[in-house]
């Protein structure tokens, strides 16, 4: 299947409205990372189904906890995901990408700047360490994959404004992991937890989504 097949599918599947503008950029965007990926360590999925199931419609799940309008904070964006899509099927966020390599900050720029990507920035920074680069009030900090849920939870929590949330996906064993780390996590009862098992449109595999709320 194409990436416009599979993008059609799954968005039906998950109820998100995509056009032909935003399969565009989805395809420019893939084209992108392909080409990136040969000089630069990005990604090592590179078919082209497996970069629309496992990169953007993985990305797209996140959609749930994103509202019209919100601002964002992608921590440890890498090559994008999940803020790019993010951004691609809900134009009318502000988004910050943030990541501690420079290589990768650059590649985030270069999307930005192909697909025309307006209210979108990307940033060197540590989150955690360099809040100063990224800016701060966020209404949503998002992660994919990126590191332990406290440690993330710690770092994003003073960047989110209040009644914000930090929202962490993660993969099939998320939830069993999240049951074992956040014993060390004393931050509540200061946030409020929800959590979500999901599963992907296309291929069945399963996700975990971990959504803290600053109170």
């Amino acid at each position: 299947m194409s990436i416009k097949e599979t993008l059609a599918e799954g968005c039906a599947a998950m109820n998100v409205e995509i056009d032909g503008e935003m399969t565009a950029r989805f395809e420019e965007y893939a084209r992108l990372l392909v080409k990136w990926s040969s000089a630069i360590n990005l990604t090592a999925i590179t078919e082209p189904r497996n970069v629309a199931v496992y990169h953007f419609l993985d990305s797209l799940t996140a959609l749930r906890a994103v509202k019209p309008g919100s601002s964002v904070l992608d921590i440890g964006a890498g090559a994008g995901f999940p803020g790019i899509p993010l951004k691609i099927c809900m134009p009318s966020i502000s988004l910050v990408l943030a990541d501690s390599r420079e290589k990768k900050v650059f590649f985030m720029r270069e999307v930005i700047r192909k697909l025309g990507l307006t209210g979108a920035r990307a940033v060197k920074a540590r989150v955690g360490g360099d809040g100063e680069n990224t800016g701060s009030d966020f209404d949503i900090a998002v992660s994919r994959a990126a590191g332990k849920a406290p440690e993330i939870a710690r770092a994003a929590l003073p960047l989110v404004k209040k009644g914000g949330i930090v929202l962490i996906m993660k993969g099939k064993n998320g939830a069993r992991e999240w049951e074992s780390e956040k014993r060390s996590f004393p931050e509540a009862p200061a946030v409020s937890e929800t959590s979500e098992e999901i599963t992907l449109p296309v291929g069945g595999d399963g996700r975990f989504l971990l959504t803290l709320r600053k109170n």
